[in-house]
């Protein structure tokens, strides 16, 4: 199958892919005590740490003439994202296996339907990183579009990943 028949195959199921992917969002969340506030908790607690040990005990400064975190934040939560969609997709064929048996599900959606799931959280943090730019005094500018170019660049390598690692997963 040539790269634009699957583009045309998966914009087809943009619909189906959607709802798997917030029923994906729902289904991570739905027997914990906390619900979707979880999967915040952790990298914020995570930058906090980061910034209390790096910033106030060892005193280090970041290489430009930033605030720690405005200089953190940016760096870290595409890693959060890329972590997180990659750890999911990898084992999404063994945790949709009902569905890989079926014959006329196309089985090359399901990484994408985990990146997308993964992506509602990133762009809840982006919009958090805005506001705390924002909270900085640094004012929007035209390089702020580069987040969209990076985002949609950081869900293609995801998804070529993905292919590799839950193929790889579902072989051993």
């Amino acid at each position: 199958m040539s790269f634009i028949e699957s583009i045309k195959d998966v914009l087809g199921k943009r619909k189906l892919i959607m709802s798997l992917a917030v029923a994906d969002f729902r289904k991570r969340f739905v027997g914990s005590y906390f619900g979707v506030a979880w999967i915040f908790v952790q990298p914020i607690v995570t930058i906090l740490i980061y910034y209390l040990i790096f910033q106030q005990g060892f005193g280090s400064r970041p290489p430009v003439d930033e605030p720690y975190v405005v200089w953190l934040v940016p760096g870290i939560v595409p890693w959060f994202f890329l972590s997180e969609a990659l750890n999911h997709a990898t084992n999404c064929l063994c945790e949709y296996s009902y569905l890989v048996k079926k014959v006329v599900f196309k089985v090359s959606v399901l990484p994408m339907v985990k990146i997308i799931s993964c992506m509602f959280v990133h762009v809840i943090f982006i919009i958090i990183m805005v506001i705390l730019y924002l909270f900085y005094g640094r004012a929007p500018s035209l390089y702020w579009l580069q987040v969209l170019y990076y985002t949609f660049c950081l869900f293609v390598l995801l998804i070529g990943l993905s292919f590799i690692t839950s193929s790889v997963t579902v072989l051993f």
